[in-house]
């Protein structure tokens, strides 16, 4: 570290990637936050906290608080290494598969490119057909077309999406809203809308009604790694 701050004669600014994308977000243009479910969107207000969820190679996870006073700050976490939570017989059925392959089963072991795999060749032996290694976004156009093995596998994937969301919100207290990116979600849209994503992210016993309140968007952000590390550090300078 020493040696990087004498060359940019500065200290340097090192941020998770995903911490990155939550600070490009209140500065992205409400054009591109598109709504999921029924509740308005809300503008990244004073006084808000917002949980930030992405899906790609992993599984990415990160908290905006934009202060009474309009600063913003942004907290990345490795929130997508907690144990996954099975909820039903179904998701037992899951974790059982999961553990004999990896031991520890996170939400990232279902919740990842390689999660939604996983969950395609689940579902196609569940119903005696055997289905080739397929790419993430062909089984996610498949299920948006109607495909049975794939529109199963959105469903669970979408369902266990929303649990891992509402776990996000009560651990992190972002009451004021969910926003998911990332270009594999953003496939999934269609589906995500009309799926049980939602209610299994308010499924959480008596904190049920409170998370009923939390709206969910959809933020399609370009560079939002680089636009985001811009922001935290104009941040800094300011301080």
């Amino acid at each position: 570290m020493s040696g990087l701050q004498a060359f940019l004669r500065a200290k340097p600014l090192i941020i998770n990637d995903f911490a990155a994308t939550a600070w490009s977000l209140p500065s992205l243009d409400e054009g591109r936050i598109s709504r999921i479910g029924p509740l308005p969107l809300r503008p990244f207000k004073a006084g808000g906290t917002y949980l930030v969820i992405g899906v790609g190679v992993g599984l990415g996870m990160a908290t905006l608080s934009v202060a009474v006073d309009g600063s913003i700050a942004a907290f990345g976490s490795e929130g997508g290494h907690t144990s996954f939570a099975p909820q039903s017989e179904a998701d037992d059925a899951l974790l059982g598969a999961l553990r004999r392959r990896f031991g520890h089963v996170s939400y990232e072991r279902l919740l990842s490119h390689l999660g939604l795999q996983f969950l395609y060749t689940c579902v196609a032996e569940r119903q005696g057909r055997h289905v080739a290694p397929a790419d993430p976004s062909f089984i996610v156009a498949s299920g948006v077309r109607g495909d049975v093995i794939a529109s199963e596998t959105l469903e669970i994937f979408a369902r266990v999406l929303g649990g891992f969301a509402g776990n996000g919100v009560l651990a992190a207290g972002a009451w004021d809203g969910v926003v998911l990116v990332g270009e594999l979600l953003g496939k999934m849209l269609p589906m995500l809308d009309r799926s049980r994503f939602r209610a299994e992210m308010a499924a959480k016993g008596r904190m049920a009604r409170a998370l009923e309140r939390v709206p969910i968007s959809f933020a399609a952000g370009e560079h939002a790694c680089l636009t985001g590390a811009a922001a935290a550090l104009r941040s800094r300078r300011q301080v």
